[in-house]
């Protein structure tokens, strides 16, 4: 059945490509909710071209500004900070989107509120998870296998709801999960399969006009 679904997904991202549609898809969430591991299963599974993890981009950051703990979780605090992190992000989505690159956007700061989404990316998930399963994978992670997590610093990210971004419980098996992310993935490529036909159609009207 799962391959059904990656068959389907894998030509609705070939017709978006075909009409000049990079698909550009991001999964974000908490520390301990399973992006990365959903990251890779995307990119493995699908025609997705490369990965963009936010962790480089906070690096970059730090080092400009010499300043580890601000940036340490990728948690930001400092306006100076934040005012940068989005808008780096979103140049590289045009970056890619210009140069026809599939590409899984993977990590913790996303402004799900920021309304550029729309016209950048084709749609995300938010990852969430019960307390008591992110301190476990907290403690015991899959990635970062030696860094130990400030739990209170781990917390203070937020997701408001946008209907670019499907919130999902990664509480549970992964295979549930990944499941629940494919059927998001095929929402957002449908819609922006629908908006593709749209523009083609005003396209058609505007040179019959003419």
């Amino acid at each position: 059945m799962q391959n059904k679904t990656l068959d389907e997904i894998t030509r609705k991202i070939k017709t978006l490509n075909s009409k000049g549609v990079a698909v550009i898809f991001i999964v974000t969430g908490p520390n301990g909710s399973g992006k990365t591991v959903i990251a890779k299963k995307l990119l493995t599974d699908l025609p997705f071209h490369q990965s963009y993890n936010l962790g480089v981009v906070a690096k970059t950051i730090r080092y400009i500004f010499n300043d580890a703990k601000v940036t340490r979780l990728e948690n930001f605090t400092n306006e100076k900070i934040t005012s940068l992190f989005t808008p780096i992000i979103q140049f590289a989505c045009k970056e890619y989107s210009k140069n026809g690159v599939n590409v899984v956007i993977d990590g913790v700061q996303i402004d799900t509120d920021d309304q550029n989404w729309p016209r950048l990316v084709s749609g995300g998930v938010v990852l969430t998870v019960n307390e008591e399963v992110k301190l476990a994978r907290n403690q015991f992670p899959e990635t970062h296998f030696k860094r130990k997590i400030e739990l209170s610093l781990s917390d203070n990210v937020t997701y408001p709801k946008s209907p670019m971004f499907t919130t999902i419980n990664n509480s549970g098996e992964l295979i549930d999960t990944y499941k629940d992310v494919l059927v998001a993935l095929q929402e957002h490529l449908d819609k922006a399969l629908e908006s593709t036909a749209a523009k083609g159609s005003l396209i058609k009207v505007n040179d019959a006009q003419l």
